[in-house]
């Protein structure tokens, strides 16, 4: 029972009046009322951050014995930032700075922990950006009738007039201009760099991050060991990968690491290939469509060209498909000036290629070409 109004004495003769009908009723002070888990009263937010933030401590502490990607994906979609977002939106714990940086860190560590990566605090301005855009929760009341002095200080701090009435009620109208322009404020940091540009915006593509809300299941073929979510999430945010060392190609790897995916000495080349082709196969497979990868003759003109996979049986029109998987780098040396410009550029670029490559052959099969680089693709069917 919460007692509300009235003076102190007041309220002590209602609880004793009360306690003599009810001697087993607990009372609720200020501190305890809570609607749903939100505090109502502000002398709750203290002790309910500082409980959410020993929580989390120890969710981290339990999630470390998981398996990385499993553990990433309970962090995200589970554990921390779902209950976070439902107080931040039913409470206005915003009045409480110190408290919520204190759940940041704990939050920034538990992230580092799990994935086995230093974050630095371009990193984790990085992953804070993420986790803005794949947010957006619907809320069911009018932002005019209870905020309307909220509704100057987002147009002040968004650049943007108000949504439109109707849609206003849509958490996400809110949340996107402003994660757009904390976006545009990382990349102008890196201008100077067309290196890490060339990084964020293909990170920013909409398939890029496909991997992150994937289920972590051995049988799907989707489950990453630690070490390649490691560095998955480095190669992202752009946060250490190794040690700066010499490659074998006498090529100088920095801390990023990024040297490996283009060089020609990288045995995750050939394996990256492969695994591209047999992902292909195994999709046109369980669609009952029978395939073969690397056959031999197809192009009879050139003994050279060998597409990477074909269907043993009429795809469209009569035809077969064909298809050809190409693995590129938007940060490596060819392609960091046209990456840093424009996302995608990389594999627009190797499509452009592998369509010159089987033009003439384009009358006889109906030609699909697969291409992605490490963050985006680009997969356009060559049909004649």
């Amino acid at each position: 029972m919460y007692i509300y109004g009235g003076s102190k004495k007041e309220q002590a003769t209602t609880k004793s009046m009360v306690e003599r009908i009810f001697p087993k009723l607990a009372f609720l002070t200020n501190a305890d009322l809570l609607l749903l888990g939100a505090p109502i009263l502000e002398d709750a937010f203290p002790s309910i951050l500082q409980e959410k933030t020993r929580q989390a401590k120890l969710m981290a502490t339990r999630l470390a014995k998981l398996g990385a990607h499993p553990a990433l994906l309970l962090l995200k979609n589970c554990l921390f930032l779902p209950k976070l977002l439902y107080i931040l939106r039913c409470s206005p714990v915003w009045k409480f700075p110190a408290l919520l940086r204190n759940f940041d860190e704990v939050l920034r560590s538990s992230v580092a922990i799990i994935t086995n990566t230093k974050m630095t605090d371009s990193a984790w301005r990085q992953t804070n950006l993420a986790v803005v855009k794949a947010f957006g929760i619907v809320a069911d009341f009018d932002v005019d009738e209870l905020c309307a002095a909220e509704q100057s200080a987002w147009v002040k701090q968004s650049g943007i007039e108000l949504p439109m009435p109707k849609l206003r009620v849509h958490q996400r109208l809110w949340d996107q201009p402003i994660a757009q322009k904390h976006f545009l404020a990382v990349v102008a940091s890196y201008s100077e760099s067309k290196e890490e540009t060339a990084r964020i915006l293909a990170a920013s593509t909409k398939e890029s991050g496909a991997w992150l809300n994937t289920l972590p299941a051995s049988c799907l073929g989707n489950l990453l060991d630690d070490d390649s979510l490691r560095i998955s999430v480095g190669l992202r945010l752009g946060a250490p990968i190794c040690e700066p060392h010499t490659c074998r190609c006498s090529a100088t790897v920095d801390i990023h690491g990024r040297h490996g995916l283009s060089c020609k000495y990288s045995a995750g080349r050939h394996s990256r290939h492969s695994s591209l082709n047999e992902s292909l196969r195994r999709a046109l497979v369980s669609c009952q469509v029978q395939a073969v990868l690397e056959p031999n003759g197809v192009l009879r003109d050139d003994s050279q060209k060998r597409p990477d996979g074909m269907t043993l049986v009429p795809w469209k029109e009569g035809k077969a498909l064909v298809w050809d998987v190409t693995c590129v780098e938007s940060v490596c040396q060819t392609y960091r000036k046209g990456s840093a410009q424009n996302a995608g550029y990389a594999a627009n670029k190797a499509e452009e290629n592998k369509r010159l490559k089987y033009q003439k052959k384009a009358a006889t099969f109906f030609l699909s070409s697969w291409f992605r680089d490490l963050r985006s693709c680009s997969y356009q069917p060559l049909e004649r």
